[in-house]
């Protein structure tokens, strides 16, 4: 699931999904750090990687059928960098990690567990929506031209 744009608005049941991603950028602080969150029993041994009749796909097959079974273990051509067996087993530290943008999201964490953590930062964003929603059309922020229904 990419949760780039709405991770740290609101808290998240991660055991709902299998891999959770997402880009600083938006919510965390600068560009350069992806989180990643992944259930354990993805990150099984690799698999061969597929015959060439799946990888050129000479089949009336649809690919996901073709592919059906395979989850849970990346293929063996999965390159190094892009393995997450490889960056668990390296406590994410298998090359030299972006220290400035890990820094500023550890002080995004930090203030947002002061202000009271995930249901707190939910609750100021639905304060702020309900804000913006009753001035729409009313110069309040930025006039929307669309009627209300």
């Amino acid at each position: 699931m990419d949760m780039s744009s709405n991770i740290l608005s609101r808290p998240v049941d991660v055991s709902k999904y299998g891999v959770i991603f997402a880009g600083a950028q938006k919510n965390m602080g600068p560009s350069g750090v992806t989180v990643v969150i992944i259930r354990e029993d993805l990150l099984g041994a690799p698999k061969p990687t597929p015959s060439c009749r799946l990888r050129a796909g000479n089949s009336s097959r649809p690919l996901h059928a073709r592919l059906a079974g395979r989850t849970g273990r990346e293929l063996s051509i999965t390159p190094t960098m892009c393995s997450y067996k490889v960056a668990a087993a390296n406590n994410s530290l298998y090359n030299t990690p972006p220290t400035f943008a890990i820094y500023v999201l550890a002080l995004v964490a930090e203030w947002i567990v002061a202000q009271g953590g995930l249901a707190e930062m939910h609750d100021r964003s639905a304060r702020k929506s309900r804000l913006y929603a009753g001035g729409r059309g009313r110069g309040c922020c930025h006039p929307l031209p669309v009627a209300d229904t």
